[in-house]
């Protein structure tokens, strides 16, 4: 089960936004594209990060990959800055941002890419994991970076 939702309005970075929920663009798509929240211009060397006011609610035994769309790469020279975002399903409602997903893009291509609240800008990829039967019960209390506090 995957269930996107809007952020509580106490956690929206953009509340005067028209935040665009993930969707799958194609009957084989392995990822849901997701959309920027606000219109942006990025430089060569530069950094942008942002929340997206969404968060993802889904099964336990499941981890959210955020990847790059590969046109943000070969078209933009845009990255993520961590390359892979893992979001695991506890950060859901958590109580430092109600599980606002967030992302930091890197342009290393040369000049000035301008994109528009609503781009496509990366894509949010759902894997189911094992673990090595170890009961933990280490609950998170926070976002990113949480884990090891």
């Amino acid at each position: 089960m995957i269930k996107w939702e809007n952020v509580e309005d106490k956690f929206r970075c953009h509340p005067k936004a028209n935040i665009v929920m993930p969707t799958r663009a194609t009957k084989h798509s392995a990822g849901f594209d997701i959309y920027l929240p606000e219109d942006i211009e990025i430089f060569q060397g530069m950094t942008y990060t942002t929340k997206l006011d969404i968060k993802c609610k889904f099964d336990d035994d499941t981890v959210m990959l955020i990847v790059p769309r590969s046109s943000i790469g070969f078209k933009h020279g845009i990255m993520l800055v961590n390359t892979i975002g893992v979001i695991d399903s506890d950060f859901y409602n958590n109580a430092e941002n109600g599980g606002n997903i967030g992302l930091s893009l890197y342009k290393f291509g040369p000049g000035v890419t301008k994109l528009k609240a609503g781009d496509r800008i990366a894509q949010a990829i759902f894997v189911k994991y094992e673990t090595d039967g170890i009961e933990i019960n280490t609950v998170r209390s926070g976002g990113i970076g949480s884990t090891d506090k």
